[in-house]
């Protein structure tokens, strides 16, 4: 056969409520509406509706030190830090998750 219509396929609802004598017949289907919903017109958003949303705020990796001038990590350019000494004590916990990009 082409396809399961009418062999009880997808009608698991209808074994428990009606016995298997009515999904043995049934198929399950997705039928769209006719017409549009009119209390869903005013959900959508135009990309123009969505603010700005802020950028964060880079801080260190190892001290969460905010509005300094931080260096990147030299391998994945992707963590951030005020100093030698925070990359030197934080690259055991990032050296795990570290790949050169």
């Amino acid at each position: 056969p082409w396809c399961s219509c009418g062999m009880g396929v997808g009608a698991e609802v209808l074994r428990g409520r009606y016995g298997s004598v009515a999904a043995k017949y049934a198929t399950r289907a997705a039928i769209s509406p006719l017409f549009a919903v009119s209390y869903l017109e005013g959900i959508g958003m135009k990309p123009t509706d969505v603010p700005p949303v802020e950028p964060a705020l880079a801080r260190c990796a190892a001290c969460g030190k905010g509005g300094v001038p931080l260096s990147r990590c030299g391998r994945c350019k992707a963590i951030r830090y005020c100093s030698k000494d925070c990359q030197v004590k934080h690259w055991k916990i990032h050296k795990r998750r570290c790949t050169s990009t």
